[in-house]
């Protein structure tokens, strides 16, 4: 199965965001396409409360999903469910998921 994996702040979702995701999707035809919003960190300050950045980055996957339909949303990082959100953390925990 080939899955996408696409971490970043994602503070806020932008353009630029959409159109990648959208050209990932049509360039690698992807089962999976997982969206994987940072969370708290130490060394980073967020312009968006958490908050308001979980909803606008629920409704920015929504508006996804109306031309990717494999675009998926792992909130576990940015609602603080895992404490390490740097990329080998990222790596770590779909490593023993996928």
């Amino acid at each position: 199965m080939k899955t996408i994996i696409y971490g970043g702040a994602f503070d806020p979702p932008q353009l630029a965001h959409h159109y990648l995701i959208e050209q990932l999707d049509r360039m690698f035809h992807p089962e999976r396409i997982i969206i994987v919003p940072s969370g708290p960190r130490y060394d980073k300050k967020y312009k968006t409360d958490d908050v308001h950045r979980v909803e606008i980055i629920r409704i920015f996957i929504e508006e996804l999903r109306k031309t990717t339909k494999t675009v998926e949303l792992c909130e576990d990082f940015m609602l603080g469910k895992i404490s390490e959100t740097t990329t080998l953390g990222m790596d770590t925990f779909f490593k023993e998921r996928l």
